[in-house]
């Protein structure tokens, strides 16, 4: 079976040389016989393909290569494969005849690529090119290219869904059900190296060397600048191994499985990070705070397709343009409907502007610069906190400062937020300006001071305690 594959390749690139070197006699010299001679190519090629494959032209040398324009492949059902308006290829004539079909070069001019997961988990590329089925009748070929090239390639991924989703997803409709569609598009790539297929029992699925890579992606949106690194793809998932991924405001290694479900992308990344900005990843993670850039390492992992995991490890964030800084390590659990959970939390804060914060809890009555720090434990709805803050508050005049430190349960996220559940205030020093602009208190300035207990939410507080007030 793989000697008469690797013969059927073999005799089809003799041919197309044939063609191009006008060796074949004089009727192949003339462009009717070399139109024979292309279509026998391509029907040679369609008898070792689980599909059909066309042609519009089929050219080229043996010593400068191939040429194929206009190439067409489909599965038995008709479904669309791969289009390719332009190949180039590079070969050692050599390797085909020693088993082996290993290109030089190999450069693809706008390919687009359909690519659709089937009812029995099979994906269209593999029952057309006969990867890795059930008795297949030997082992897969050994097929690898170097330095290949891609040039303005899209990728449309479809994947089973269970319903139309229309404005959480994009979808299409098909004869075994609705599909969620993913897109890569304006794709341009270098690869030093990339295997299609081995009978190596060690080398599984697909593996490419990328010395550097952009493209667009959907659902999540990413913008890669640049990748440089290692992409395996087995099945429904892709693991990288990256030296760089360059996103708009980031550049980090990264390291870790993708995988593509009927539900939302599913990711274990690994990502040391020189430089990150939050927005990068706000399609994934959304509730972390808006527009902070820094560095540190990062895992994002779904725990199941309903929550994601992102644990920030020797975090060293700032607000550009001196919107302060934030550092330490979150422990953020995501689940449906934008809910979260922390663990071990803790968190330094240096000045840091509040509205970086209001993407995890929208709800914050003050404006202004804080500092200090807090260890964080629980849901959002009942979460325990140790806080040690000093607040410069912006909507008064001159900024006062207000300090606080306590520990006790606190809900956030609720119309209403924050609300106090028996929470502990050590030690305060509030300036009545800020006391003012929520509760108008008729004739008081100064400061207010005392430990207590603070129950309910802040627009109703109840506090029990002892209240010390200074006038200015």
């Amino acid at each position: 079976m793989v000697n008469r594959v690797l013969m059927a390749v073999a005799l089809l690139l003799v041919f197309v040389g044939a063609t191009a070197l006008g060796v074949g006699g004089a009727g192949f010299r003339t462009g009717a016989g070399r139109e024979v001679l292309a279509r026998l190519g391509v029907a040679v090629l369609g008898d070792i393909l689980h599909g059909t494959a066309e042609a519009g032209y089929l050219g080229g040398t043996f010593t400068e290569g191939l040429e194929a324009r206009d190439v067409v492949l489909r599965g038995e059902d008709g479904t669309l494969l791969a289009r390719f308006p332009r190949i180039v290829m590079r070969y050692r004539f050599q390797d085909l005849l020693s088993g082996r079909i290993v290109l030089g070069q190999v450069i693809l001019e706008e390919p687009f690529v359909n690519v659709v997961k089937g009812p029995n988990r099979r994906f269209n590329y593999q029952e057309v090119l006969g990867l890795g089925g059930p008795g297949g009748g030997g082992p897969d070929p050994f097929v690898a290219f170097h330095d290949a090239e891609i040039h303005n390639g899209t990728v449309i991924i479809h994947t089973p869904t269970d319903g139309p989703h229309h404005g959480e997803f994009e979808t299409e409709e098909w004869p075994e059900g609705w599909m969620r569609v993913r897109r890569v598009e304006n794709l341009n790539a270098r690869v030093a190296y990339a295997r299609i297929a081995s009978p190596l029992p060690g080398d599984r699925g697909l593996q490419f060397d990328i010395d550097e890579l952009s493209v667009l992606l959907s659902d999540p949106d990413f913008d890669i600048r640049n990748m440089r690194g290692r992409m395996e793809i087995i099945g429904d998932s892709v693991a990288f191994d990256l030296d760089e991924l360059a996103l708009p405001g980031s550049v980090a290694r990264v390291k870790g499985p993708l995988m593509w479900t009927s539900g939302p992308l599913m990711v274990d990344l690994d990502v040391d990070a020189e430089r990150v900005a939050v927005n990068d990843v706000a399609g994934i993670v959304s509730p972390l705070p808006w527009g902070l850039v820094g560095n540190g390492r990062f895992n994002i992992r779904h725990v199941d397709a309903d929550h994601l995991s992102f644990q920030g490890l020797d975090m060293r964030m700032h607000g550009p343009g001196g919107g302060g800084t934030l550092s330490g390590r979150l422990n953020l659990l995501v689940g449906p409907g934008g809910g979260w959970t922390v663990s071990d939390t803790e968190l330094y804060l240096d000045s840091l502007g509040l509205d970086y914060l209001r993407p995890m809890v929208d709800t914050i009555p003050f404006a202004g610069r804080l500092t200090g720090q807090v260890n964080a434990e629980g849901p959002m709805d009942l979460l325990f906190v140790e806080l040690d803050w000093l607040l410069h508050d912006s909507l008064v005049a001159g900024w006062p400062q207000n300090y606080i430190r306590g520990a006790g349960v606190i809900g956030v996220g609720a119309p209403d937020a924050p609300v106090f559940y028996n929470f502990q205030t050590d030690s305060a020093d509030i300036d009545l300006g800020t006391v003012q602009r929520m509760f108008p208190v008729i004739g008081l300035d100064g400061r207010l001071g005392g430990t207590g207990r603070l129950n309910g939410s802040w627009q109703n507080v109840e506090f029990r305690g002892t209240l010390r007030h200074q006038d200015s």
